[in-house]
Formats: C-alpha cells, structure tokens, sequence
C-alpha cells in the first residue's frame, strides 16, 4: 500500500472523527504488512456508528477488522470484521 494513500485515509478518518465530536484518533502503527488506527472515545457504539461506513468501505481494510471496547480493556468487547 503506498504511505501516501495511507496518509489521505488516516487523514480523512481524524476530519469525520473531529467533526463527529465522539472521540479521537489517538494514533496509527504499521510496517510489515500489517497495521492499525487506535481511536477511542467516551461511547463505543457511538463512536463506531461515526466511522463504520469510511472503515467498511477502505479496500485495504477488507478483510481486517475493529474491536469495540466497552471500558478498560479487561471489559466487555466485541469484534466487527470487514
């Protein structure tokens, strides 16, 4: 995947997080063929419903999947696969 796609999309996803005023994106990591977006904001059902049709219709993310959490990590979560 070339960085400067990457860039646009990581782009793109903070402009519709921002505007939504649900949460952030708080980072992005990738190298070696894999990669993710860590975002995170005070309701993950509401978060999610602000970025699922950017995330569900990136096709490098095909195949990939979220994790929503509900607190702390050593909480309830749930998985959605693209």
């Amino acid at each position: 995947m070339e960085r400067n796609s990457l860039h646009q999309f990581t782009d793109k996803l903070g402009d519709v997080i921002r505007k939504s005023g649900r949460g952030i994106l708080n980072r992005d990591e990738f190298g070696k063929g894999k990669g993710g977006f860590f975002m995170h904001g005070p309701n993950a059902d509401r978060f999610f419903s602000a970025v699922e049709f950017l995330l569900r219709n990136w096709v490098p993310l095909s195949g990939g999947y979220a994790i929503k959490r509900y607190g702390s990590p050593a909480y309830h979560s749930e998985q959605i696969h693209f």
